[in-house]
């Protein structure tokens, strides 16, 4: 897989894209060959981000994605999803969304989603929204986006100069990061901080700018899970949660 040109592989998948949409945008049927087609190749950009990952980019993060169960999911509503009621974990992949990034933003993609993990974003997101509020829970994925780009900005050499294959890693250009949280609370925040830092901004802007009991009416029409489209309890599973804090410990990360 790492001899095989990721550029020519990952525009393959654009253009197969944009085929689909173009049929869905005319309402006309989807050849199923065309998503066959792209599963195919989008499976082999998995299998080349595992290697890029480990060998030239971030070896940490290479490894954590080779742990997860890895699915492509035509069927979900964003480019990337973490499943941590499933035992083992699992990240499902929509290439219908992600070709919209490029392959170095679709790495920061993947980074993002695995920080989030490290950092127990899930785990957080569980014991701050116990009541399963919507309103709340949206202001916690933004709070959890803007801390992982923050120390994506940080921990990734982002440079714009070198070609796909090696350019690394981008931050993907639509990431809610702190510059989107200062502009939509009117704040200067401090970067690199954690999801509760964030959350605690975002809150205190809501409450300002509200004061109806809005959230309490959000409440009342349910929530979501503990992070991203999983359905069910929002707790997430308290085994696998254990089993990537041994293996962090066991790595010297931890």
């Amino acid at each position: 897989m790492a001899k095989k040109n990721v550029r020519e592989i990952y525009n393959l998948c654009r253009t197969l894209v944009a085929q689909i949409n173009e049929k869905a945008n005319k309402k006309e049927k989807i050849d199923p060959a065309l998503l066959t087609a792209l599963k195919g190749a989008f499976s082999d950009i998995i299998e080349y981000e595992k290697i890029f990952l480990i060998q030239r980019e971030n070896r940490f993060f290479g490894i954590l994605l080779m742990d997860l169960e890895l699915e492509i999911n035509f069927s979900q509503r964003g480019p990337t999803d973490l499943h941590v009621n499933a035992s083992p974990m699992s990240l499902s992949i929509n290439p219908i969304f992600c070709a919209n990034y490029t392959f170095p933003e679709f790495t920061g993609l993947i980074i993002e989603e695995l920080m989030k993990m490290v950092y127990l974003h899930p785990a957080i997101f569980s014991g701050m929204n116990k009541e399963k509020d919507k309103f709340k829970h949206k202001m916690l994925e933004k709070a959890s986006d803007a801390s992982a780009a923050s120390i994506l900005k940080r921990d990734i050499h982002l440079d714009s100069n070198t070609s796909l294959e090696e350019s690394g890693c981008r931050l993907p250009k639509d990431s809610y990061t702190p510059t989107t949280l200062n502009n939509e609370c009117g704040v200067h925040s401090t970067e690199q901080m954690p999801l509760e830092y964030y959350y605690g901004i975002l809150r205190k802007f809501k409450d300002k700018n509200s004061g109806d009991g809005s959230t309490q009416k959000q409440n009342q029409n349910g929530g979501s899970s503990s992070q991203g489209n999983d359905s069910g309890s929002n707790q997430p599973n308290q085994q696998s949660q254990r089993r990537w804090i041994r293996q962090l410990i066991r790595w010297g990360w931890w």
